[in-house]
């Protein structure tokens, strides 16, 4: 973003960290060929994962089953650092998009691992669509403390890149300093989190055409060099 002649202010409105129980997902992850399907929806549900699989002997990249899917180009990019290529993303890069055009032609038993506060939506549009879906937790999500509320005061923009993400800003922000925030223009990453941001009181939001934080910086540069 200083790139783009902005002075960018990082919140950390969330936190990752191993779950407090592994058995569930170790005993999918022990018949993982078993499965047709091996379903991401995040890079850092990658990182867990590749973590996890390193821990249990499992050997990457697998030959055979599963075949994986990635919900966009982040969480393929972080699969074929490990080794392990993503045979499907879908056309725009949602959970939505995901469980509308997964294909059934490899087969339809899927192993999802998603984050903790994850939804049931994927897993139900899936059952919809004849799959058969077993889901387990690879991470817990929590929101850390805000030290410095007075610091995103003046904000003029704020880049959402997760309906979490809103969803923890809101909490850690103090509500008089949350009154101002909402004035700023929210870039939302994707139409879910946008709807996430105008729930929680943005009526200033902006999402790109492409699902992508690199679209939203496009977009922010754009915006930025108009007000100038």
């Amino acid at each position: 973003m200083r790139g783009i002649g902005l002075s960018p202010v990082v919140v950390d409105s969330l936190a990752f960290s191993p779950p407090s129980d592994w058995s569930q997902v170790d005993a999918l992850l022990g018949r993982l060929q078993s499965f047709d399907w091996l379903a991401l929806t995040s890079a850092t549900g990658v990182r867990f994962f590749v973590q996890r699989a390193a821990q249990l002997g499992l050997r990457l990249p697998w030959a055979g089953r599963p075949a994986v899917a990635a919900v966009g180009p982040k969480t393929s990019s972080a699969l074929a650092a490990a080794g392990v290529a993503a045979k499907f993303v879908p056309s725009s890069y949602r959970t939505t998009a995901l469980g509308d055009e997964l294909p059934s032609d490899i087969g339809r038993s899927v192993l999802l691992l998603h984050a903790d506060i994850a939804g049931e939506s994927l897993v139900g549009r899936l059952r919809e669509r004849g799959f058969r879906v077993a889901a387990a937790a690879l991470y817990s999500t929590t929101v850390p403390r805000l030290e410095r509320a007075q610091d995103i005061r003046d904000a003029g923009f704020i880049v959402f890149a997760s309906p979490s993400a809103v969803r923890g800003l809101c909490s850690v922000v103090p509500p008089e300093e949350l009154s101002g925030l909402r004035t700023a223009t929210a870039l939302c990453i994707g139409p879910v989190t946008e709807a996430a941001a105008k729930e929680h009181g943005f009526t200033d939001t902006v999402t790109p055409a492409v699902s992508t934080l690199d679209a939203v910086i496009e977009l922010l540069a754009r915006l930025s060099g108009g007000r100038s």
